[in-house]
């Protein structure tokens, strides 16, 4: 057969037959020449290949090497545990919250907790359990104990006011509360400040979120806090540490676990 008269496809196959042919003859002369060649000669070709591949291979890392550097810096996986969002929080409420007791130097009467609102050293708590008193004792969380007066009353809420006495010699009176400027959203992550004499913690949620309509008195965010974990005044905060809502006799008509949201309440300096 001529060789003109072949189709592209038997060239290309005769191509890679003579390719393959002399592939198989170079290397049979390249042994042959290898085994009747001198030690010295066998040697220095292989030196040559072993540092022939050790550049390559070193070539090869460097450009890898990058790449999973890369690679690594951006795959990050941090961790954030419930339990440290929640002592965060509490570490920055609870700056601001008191317990409120009876004015009587021979036996002070725990009445309830209360909450610091300003600067000037507000107290917003619980009305049910201040009851008559027209002055009382806050213990703030440093310790101190200072005289306050009850300056105003929201019977319609169940909230009451406190002022902290002051005097010539410069006092303290508190860290104010960081007051949640969002609603409390149904299934919120939410944590309780209790305790007779010292701070007691119970984490929970936002389960049912009613309205003044649905209680027929005023609008109050239910949890899944058990009747334990809450005391006349308890603060409700989120999970960043913002006062979201107070336990008063109103919002615990409703149920045990439920608080009258923070937004409700009409603060003076707001």
């Amino acid at each position: 057969m001529d060789i003109e008269d072949l189709t592209k496809s038997q060239i290309i196959l005769l191509t890679l037959l003579v390719s393959f042919m002399t592939s198989i003859a170079t290397g049979i002369v390249t042994v042959s020449l290898m085994q009747q060649a001198p030690p010295t000669v066998v040697q220095s070709v292989n030196r040559i290949i072993r540092q022939t591949v050790g550049q390559v291979a070193s070539t090869t890392a460097r450009i890898t090497q990058p790449a999973a550097s890369a690679a690594a810096t951006e795959v990050k996986t941090v961790i954030v545990r419930d339990s440290d969002t929640i002592s965060q929080a509490v570490a920055i409420a609870s700056r601001s919250v008191v317990r409120v007791y009876a004015h009587d130097a021979a036996s002070p009467r725990f009445l309830g907790i209360g909450i610091i609102a300003d600067s000037s050293g507000l107290v917003i708590t619980d009305e049910s359990a201040i009851g008559e008193y027209a002055n009382v004792d806050v213990k703030r969380a440093d310790g101190s104990l200072t005289r306050a007066f009850v300056t105003g009353r929201d019977t319609a809420h169940g909230v009451a006011y406190l002022t902290q006495a002051t005097s010539t010699t410069p006092v303290v009176l508190g860290e104010p509360a960081l007051f949640a400027k969002t609603s409390v959203k149904l299934g919120d992550m939410i944590v309780v400040i209790s305790g007779v004499t010292v701070d007691h913690i119970r984490a929970g949620f936002a389960t049912t979120l009613l309205s003044s309509a649905d209680t027929g008195t005023v609008a109050v965010v239910e949890t899944d806090i058990p009747k334990s974990g809450v005391l006349p005044g308890t603060p409700l905060i989120d999970a960043t540490g913002n006062m979201i809502g107070i336990s008063t006799g109103i919002s615990r008509a409703v149920s045990e676990g439920s608080f009258l949201p923070i937004g409700m309440i009409k603060i003076p300096f707001q």
